[in-house]
């Protein structure tokens, strides 16, 4: 379908075509279904990425003067699934934290997680001296990446966080 078609002739509405199809089955079959195949679905996260890299390409396609217009961005990808956090209230968060001190590590995992936000790779790339339970502070200035290299947080900006102390949280001994 879009393997053979320069990027040039493509437009918005096979594009779009393409996404749909890529949400009936991956491998892009016809319907039928034969001995061995199962349609899969692939995910609309997925799709999205493969947006974002055909994007990506006609914008580069213009920068380089080959495309007028790129076509991918007048076609609309599946939309994102929007997400409705449930976070624990504060009495939930204070008896998690309680149980999780009789171990100190575990509740001082817990605790760095619950007063910081940080994400993932920042939490790995953590280590004791960035942590002051002293005075209540944790610094974020690096992240850790799927291959353990470090690396700039995903804002690039260094945090400080203070908050633990108003919010009561202390260390256990």
């Amino acid at each position: 379908m879009i393997g053979s078609t320069q990027f040039a002739k493509l437009d918005p509405e096979l594009l779009e075509k393409f996404y749909a199809r890529l949400r009936k089955c991956k491998h892009l079959c016809d319907g039928r279904r034969g001995r061995n195949h199962f349609c899969a679905p692939l995910g609309a996260s997925s799709v999205r990425q493969i947006h974002f890299v055909l994007t990506g390409a006609g914008q580069q396609g213009v920068w380089w003067k080959y495309l007028t217009v790129n076509p991918a961005d007048l076609a609309q990808p599946p939309a994102a699934r929007k997400t409705t956090p449930d976070p624990p209230n504060q009495a939930e968060a204070a008896a998690i934290l309680n149980e999780a001190w009789k171990i100190p590590a575990w509740g001082t995992l817990l605790w760095v997680i619950m007063v910081t936000g940080c994400r993932g790779g920042e939490l790995w790339a953590l280590r004791w001296s960035d942590i002051d339970l002293e005075r209540g502070k944790v610094a974020i200035d690096t992240a850790l990446t799927r291959k353990l290299r470090e690396k700039a947080t995903k804002s690039e900006q260094d945090r400080r966080s203070a908050e633990t102390t108003r919010l009561g949280f202390a260390r256990r001994e």
